[in-house]
């Protein structure tokens, strides 16, 4: 089979390098893969190893506690995972990586070819006026998912929130395993905003809402400084962001033709903190297993392969979409209570799994 991937960044390229036994080209609107940036690239330590993809080279700092503070500054405790259980990856180096690993396969990656319409049969239109035939279409485009629209597999329901964050160097050194979690509906009214350092004199400070903005992340850095007490010396990298999705979708295999959707565009992702990497190409590991199984893709038979894998992670994730929807829209009064029962009921995090939201949900409601 002759297999387009729409999309160079992690989803897209993580399931090119496991495609062995078709002829796979990727499409990237972009002239570098892992640029620009969008995301805070914290993830699970023990998802990266499940994916072969924990690299030493590629991580950029590690966690073992989260700080979690609430409105007002109050309450504000540490949760201790007795050991390391999420990194800061290197982004741009994982996405160079994956690339090298997809070229070493001999398939062909195309930089600045923007995909601009897609036709379920398999037929795919660039920019530059070209045309190109394929057996399947993987649409992996992220977030703003504007071709999974028009393929009309686009769920609508999902909740989209935006993201801005910006790294900042501090004056003097800090704890650098601790990454922090602010809950204040004067910082986000709709989301969360959060500190993550880089190193012991870097940190990546951000939020996420409805609506972001400049002085928004300004006000951020100013809360910092005040509350927190981490002098700021400048900022250090440029403004970044992009497309918050909290998942999960309502179906989690969207495929029409020919055509499939991974990654952001389906809304694989975790209702709590909208996170993907790890859910994403494990995804992806799955569909190109398939892939790598039949001559003649099916629809229904690939529905029914993903699902037979998804059934259990589906009813999880739903059951967590409903508890966050409530806890991202109470005020104050409601998120302060909320944050001093959790203090109340869990010492530490031992046995938690960082990318397992739901089996966090259970302990604190002593359902396990």
């Amino acid at each position: 089979m002759r297999i387009c991937v729409i999309g160079a960044g992690p989803c897209g390229l993580y399931l090119a390098s496991h495609v062995r036994s078709h002829e796979v080209v990727v499409h990237e609107e972009h002239s570098v893969v892992g640029l620009p940036r969008h995301c805070t690239s914290l993830v699970s330590i023990r998802g990266l190893q499940e994916l072969g993809l924990y690299r030493k080279e590629l991580v950029l700092n590690r966690f073992r506690y989260i700080e979690v503070i609430g409105p007002s500054a109050y309450p504000r405790y540490r949760l201790d995972f007795r050991h390391y259980v999420a990194c800061v990856v290197d982004r741009p180096g994982l996405e160079r990586y994956l690339l090298q690993e997809v070229l070493n396969r001999g398939h062909v990656v195309k930089l600045r070819s923007r995909v601009v319409a897609v036709d379920p049969h398999g037929i795919v239109y660039t920019q530059d006026g070209a045309r190109e035939v394929y057996d399947v279409v993987v649409v992996a485009e992220g977030g703003y998912a504007a071709l999974t629209k028009q393929l009309g597999l686009y769920d609508y329901m999902l909740t989209k929130l935006w993201g801005i964050q910006v790294d900042v160097l501090l004056e003097h050194p800090i704890d650098s395993s601790t990454f922090t979690v602010i809950f204040d509906r004067v910082l986000s009214k709709k989301f969360f905003a959060w500190i993550v350092p880089i190193s012991d004199r870097c940190v990546r400070v951000g939020l996420g809402d409805y609506r972001v903005s400049i002085d928004k992340l300004c006000t951020l850095c100013r809360y910092v400084e005040k509350v927190l007490d981490l002098r700021i010396k400048r900022w250090c990298s440029e403004v970044f962001g992009g497309v918050i999705t909290l998942g999960p979708p309502l179906s989690l295999v969207k495929s029409r033709g020919s055509c499939i959707v991974v990654g952001d565009a389906l809304g694989f992702t975790k209702p709590l903190t909208g996170g993907g990497v790890v859910l994403g190409l494990t995804y992806c590991r799955w569909v190109a297993n398939y892939l790598n199984s039949t001559e003649v893709f099916d629809p229904k038979v690939v529905r029914k392969y993903l699902y037979s894998k998804l059934a259990n992670i589906h009813l999880k994730m739903s059951f967590l979409k409903h508890f966050t929807r409530v806890f991202h829209l109470v005020g104050n009064g409601v998120l302060r209570s909320t944050l001093q029962l959790v203090r109340l009921l869990i010492e530490d995090l031992e046995g938690v799994d960082f990318d397992d939201h739901t089996t966090l949900l259970l302990k604190l409601l002593h359902l396990r």
